[in-house]
């Protein structure tokens, strides 16, 4: 009886112990894993830019077209366009804005391209945005890191696209309608 007793309770420990060593695992990894760059967030970043494909042929906000002066840490100059829906509301479900980030003055001196797109229900803490960092290829760029800038970038840190974009006048995280 006493054997079956310490074998049964050696199982249990070895169940218990594997239990434990498990679940925290997944919590560390589940603490370290980001709110951006997810295989999902790359996904939704690539089909937004086959939706935006064309975005020069769209229309640039009120007073915004042409060359912007622009501002850390995108370009010194700036293009900016609106898709149909946030060029009636910028705000509205399906609103993206695009911005082209350029290093001088110059068509041939286009750096990234930045994109928001309104997803209701995506953030609701930080305006519902989407939001991605593409080269001009249409590539999602990385961080020195290694992390792809989709998603909720750099959310809840004190620099980055959400940290910046909500000191934007109106609590909109948008800057366009601001200037």
């Amino acid at each position: 009886m006493r054997k079956t007793s310490i074998a049964a309770s050696l199982a249990l420990l070895t169940v218990l112990s594997v239990s434990v060593s498990s679940c925290m695992s997944n919590r560390k990894k589940g603490m370290m894993k980001p709110p951006f760059g997810s295989p999902k967030d790359v996904a939704q970043a690539n089909d937004l830019w086959s939706r935006i494909s064309g975005y020069r042929t769209w229309q640039s906000p009120a007073g915004m077209s042409g060359f912007q002066k622009g501002r850390s840490p995108h370009g010194k100059y700036l293009k900016y366009y609106l898709n149909s829906i946030a060029a009636r509301d910028p705000l509205a479900p399906g609103a993206i804005v695009v911005k082209e980030n350029y290093m001088g003055k110059s068509d041939s001196m286009l750096g990234p391209v930045t994109a928001m797109e309104k997803i209701p229900g995506y953030d609701p803490a930080d305006g519902d945005w989407f939001w991605v960092k593409f080269n001009p290829r249409g590539e999602v760029m990385k961080n020195p890191m290694g992390m792809s800038l989709a998603g909720k970038v750099a959310k809840g840190m004190k620099k980055g696209c959400i940290a910046c974009h909500a000191n934007a006048g109106g609590g909109d995280f948008l800057f366009v309608n601001d200037e």
